[in-house]
């Protein structure tokens, strides 16, 4: 997989998710209401803490950007109660996103931190002639 891709696989999935979910669902909804801006502004915040947030140690890897993907899960469904004391088909499609966007997170983080194959090597071809070599 390509090294930068790898890298930043938990934000850039992460902000898939954000773009094509969150943002399609806030505009085929209708009127964006004040409560939905807000929840649509929980769901970037979460998109770029997940960036900003570097892998902890290797126990808490990537438990920090997805914790911080479930905590813009619960904001996103408390805001709506919150706000209005109920909650519209069109909120709660967005929780359902953040709730997406939180999974894309922890595959993204999954993806980053899958150790490297190790290769024989045996396996190895050098030179001019294309021999293997060990």
């Amino acid at each position: 997989m390509n090294p930068v891709l790898q890298r930043f696989a938990p934000s850039v999935l992460s902000f898939l998710v954000l773009v094509v979910g969150g943002v399609q669902v806030a505009v085929a909804a209708g009127p964006i209401t004040p409560v939905v801006l807000a929840q649509l502004v929980v769901l970037v915040l979460t998109t770029f803490t997940t960036w900003l947030v570097p892998l902890v140690g290797t126990r808490w890897r990537g438990k920090v950007k997805t914790g911080v993907e479930l905590l813009g899960v619960a904001v996103t469904l408390a805001l709506p109660f919150i706000a209005t004391g109920a909650i519209t088909w069109s909120q709660l499609l967005l929780v359902l996103v953040a709730f997406i966007k939180a999974g894309a997170a922890e595959l993204g983080v999954q993806i980053r931190t899958e150790p490297a194959v190790a290769r024989d090597p045996a396996d190895r071809i050098d030179g001019p002639d294309h021999l293997v070599t060990s």
